[in-house]
């Protein structure tokens, strides 16, 4: 039983000295940008042995349906438990160790938690097939250009990156909306209805 308590507690000491850098630096706040820590995951080489919903490495878990409905000290236990086997493949690999920067590591974080979120609620992204057809269909590229094929008359369509936030598009397509309400009486295009 003497065992087992002072375990635990050498475990919370190692966890403290382990996230105590992340309060050292209090006036770090959370990114206004989730995604930035997709960016991070391909260059420090993450993507080379992890793959997102299926787009990557094949060595590591995907990190597109791994739950990270978890507590920060939690996050930081998956992170502690998967370093050992993580070690042994970079090794393997003779690929330099990653290191992270507090403020990258809050990225990180956030992406990881950001993925959860979009799958939980969202659920698995919509077929990119049905999506162009839909997308002609409705006219869309009588305005937008996408991959340099289409109108030029509205913002080009490939400024939205995988992964965006639907609130960021409902948000954009509403400030739009007036505009393009009266671009398309103009051209006379009937407003499209989605479902």
């Amino acid at each position: 039983m003497k065992r087992r308590g002072l375990l635990l507690v050498s475990g919370v000491i190692l966890v403290l000295w382990f996230v105590s850098p992340l309060w050292a630096d209090t006036d770090y706040t959370l990114p206004e940008n989730p995604l930035q820590g997709r960016q991070l995951l391909i260059t420090k080489g993450c993507l080379d042995c992890h793959p997102i919903l299926g787009e990557g490495g094949k060595i590591g878990p995907d990190l597109g349906k791994r739950g990270f409905n978890l507590t920060l000290l939690q996050v930081i236990g998956v992170l502690w438990n998967h370093a050992p086997t993580m070690v042994e493949k970079t090794q393997e690999r003779k690929i330099p160790w990653p290191r992270f920067t507090v403020a990258e590591m809050s990225d990180l974080i956030a992406f990881l938690y950001y993925m959860d979120y979009y799958f939980s609620y969202l659920e698995e992204p919509g077929d990119a097939g049905r999506g162009a057809k839909v997308f002609a269909e409705k006219r869309c590229t009588t305005c937008h250009s996408l991959q340099g094929q289409g109108g030029n008359i509205a913002p080009p369509l490939d400024q939205v990156s995988k992964y965006v936030s639907p609130i960021f598009i409902a948000q954009a397509m509403w400030n739009h909306g007036p505009a393009m309400a009266e671009k398309m009486k103009s051209l006379g295009i009937p407003a499209p209805q989605f479902q």
